[in-house]
């Protein structure tokens, strides 16, 4: 390699480590010199070099490259002839960027780190796609294409099974794999167990809620090449530690054009009345066409890229959730993350449904719920549960609504099933001939539903209305409980009781609301974020009591306008509007 130095003067005694002879191969470029970049796992030479005197170098030879041409200096220096593209995030966020002055040279490895991005800027076109050496994407690493040209030929995508999510995963590859690991050992060994989800064997059960271990769970132990169908992933034994799994493809792509998700249909339509045909019987709709499937791309996918809003169940923190359609069919804000499998239902008539999903733009940080109305069940032992437990809990989704428009049949595209758990925590859902339920968006606001309760051992637990969950449309939501002969508006606060015994009760808790009409609801409303919470619909003199849930006074404000703003603290308040003319009006909101 032929050196220019445009500036006068000679150089400092090199460090022996920055020669190409004293490197190790990286097993992941194997031609010409590439071969000796530093792998990911170089703890002592990724980010460990000393830039001391390095400007002056630079300076002399008139550039600011390594030898394959990327930048020097990238995060600290590195040891060794490469700088190795290693993205940490940093004081821009959680990624790097490639753009035209700073992008993978040649066959450059590029290690994308836990939960960072790699974000393209750079105008890669069919004829020169974005296709490094070697991309590795660490667990919830992405690659965001932004429209540009990818054709990637050697990469890997990692996902953890963690004890925070009980050591299992719903995970989905966007590519055919090649290989996979396990702790870096090839397949699946006797540590981890792989299972795919039959949605035609969901399809035949009789019943619309299995008590008992699910048969559609079918463990495999090859063919796990399947591109775009998510798979269960559950460790073995005990761990003590994070198991990693490593899939490894040679052939992805992006052309800036949406991509496509087939999802299958498993119905059948035999009558069960007829008792001569001995086919398998009409699908309840709770059982009909469950398909696994992730991001078509190499990074999250908020649900608005989707062609169309659905009904989404993921798996996070050992346990399922339910994100579904907004009021009025408006989609909830939400994503998929990078790797993650979810399921969903479809109700197509041919034998498959295909829909697409673009390119995100910016990703969304956190899902919302999907209704103005939910309750959690938590132990009772800390504050709502919430102390022990991280701030997680299960919870149940309703809507209320008229009775002329409420239903009692499941309604696929708006409704969800409830999938229980087994990480040991307390569960709720609704109860409805023989469903369980972890979202109804059209229950009758003047009759009651059934609340089920799962739980783990005796003692003390409490159902009550999440902090986040305004409510703002229900006058009240009140709890019965058969057991005591006790209620309590759920608005008021949390009701606590007592179990002798672990188990499912079914029977014992109903629900009954009173909503509000339209025209009924107050005008004085609530936006809040970055710390401040503004209440609109005020009038000239009307006096803003800023109210702790736990009944601490924290702001008084007399209205000048329509508007009053205040800045607060994280967490969930009560706004007490008093009117000149005696009445008051109070919004519950919570401050993001």
């Amino acid at each position: 390699m032929n050196v220019t130095v445009v500036n006068g003067g000679s150089f400092i005694t090199g460090q022996k480590q920055n020669v190409v002879q004293n490197g190790s191969e990286n097993g992941y470029v194997t031609d010409g010199y590439w071969k000796y970049q530093l792998k990911e796992t170089d703890e002592t030479n990724i980010d460990k070099g000393s830039d001391d005197g390095l400007q002056a170098i630079m300076t002399m030879v008139g550039h600011e490259k390594d030898i394959a041409g990327n930048k020097r200096i990238r995060n600290q220096v590195d040891n060794g002839c490469f700088e190795t593209w290693n993205i940490i995030g940093g004081g821009n966020g959680n990624f790097g960027t490639v753009n035209d002055d700073d992008y993978p040279h040649g066959k450059s490895v590029v290690y994308v780190r836990e939960g960072n991005e790699l974000q393209l800027e750079r105008d890669y076109t069919a004829s020169s796609p974005f296709n490094p050496g070697f991309l590795l994407l660490e667990h919830g690493a992405g690659l965001w294409g932004n429209g540009k040209q990818v054709d990637l030929r050697n990469f890997a995508a990692e996902r953890k099974l963690t004890a925070t999510n009980g050591y299992k995963d719903l995970v989905a590859m966007p590519f055919s794999l090649t290989e996979m690991t396990v702790n870096g050992n090839e397949g699946l060994g006797t540590s981890v167990k792989a299972y795919r989800y039959n949605g035609l064997e969901r399809a035949k059960y009789d019943y619309k809620f299995a008590s008992d271990n699910s048969t559609a769970w079918e463990e495999v132990s090859n063919g796990l090449s399947t591109q775009m169908a998510g798979l269960l992933f559950e460790a073995q034994g005990s761990p003590e530690q994070d198991v990693k799994l490593r899939f490894y493809g040679t052939s992805y792509q992006e052309d800036g054009q949406p991509k496509n998700v087939v999802l299958q249909k498993y119905n059948f339509n035999s009558p069960w009345s007829s008792s001569s045909d001995t086919g398998d019987k009409f699908t309840h709709k709770e059982n009909m066409s469950w398909n696994l499937f992730g991001s078509p791309y190499l990074c999250t996918m908020n649900y608005e890229d989707m062609e169309y809003g659905r009904v989404i169940y993921g798996y996070a923190n050992n346990g399922y959730y339910t994100d579904g359609m907004g009021a009025d069919g408006e989609r909830t804000q939400g994503n998929i993350p990078v790797g993650s499998a979810v399921f969903t239902q479809t109700a197509t008539l041919k034998e498959t449904e295909t829909f697409t999903v673009g390119m995100r733009k910016a990703e969304i940080d956190h899902n919302t719920r999907s209704t103005k109305l939910a309750l959690y069940v938590a132990s009772a032992a800390g504050k709502r549960g919430l102390e022990e437990n991280d701030g997680i809990y299960d919870e149940l989704q309703l809507t209320a609504v008229p009775s002329e428009e409420a239903s009692t049949e499941f309604d696929l595209a708006r409704d969800g099933v409830k999938w229980m758990n087994d990480n040991g925590e307390p569960e709720i859902f609704a109860v409805r001939d023989g469903g369980r339920y972890s979202l109804l968006s059209a229950i009758d606001r003047e009759g009651t539903i059934g609340v089920g309760v799962s739980l783990p051992e005796a003692g003390m637990y409490s159902i009550g209305i999440p902090e986040d969950c305004e409510a703002e449309d229900y006058e009240y939501v009140m709890l019965k409980d058969a057991a005591t002969g006790k209620a309590a508006d759920l608005k008021e606060g949390a009701y606590s009781f007592r179990t002798a015994e672990a188990g499912v009760a079914e029977g014992r808790f109903t629900l009954s609301f009173k909503r509000m009409d339209a025209d009924q609801r107050h005008a004085i409303y609530v936006k809040s974020g970055m710390g401040k919470a503004t209440v609109f619909g005020v009038n000239d003199g009307d006096v803003v009591t800023v109210v702790t849930v736990d009944g601490k006074v924290v702001a008084v404000e007399e209205a000048v306008g329509s508007e009053v703003t205040f800045a607060l603290a994280k967490g969930a308040y009560l706004f007490k509007v008093a009117g000149a003319d005696g009445r008051t009006t109070v919004v519950k909101a919570m401050v993001r």
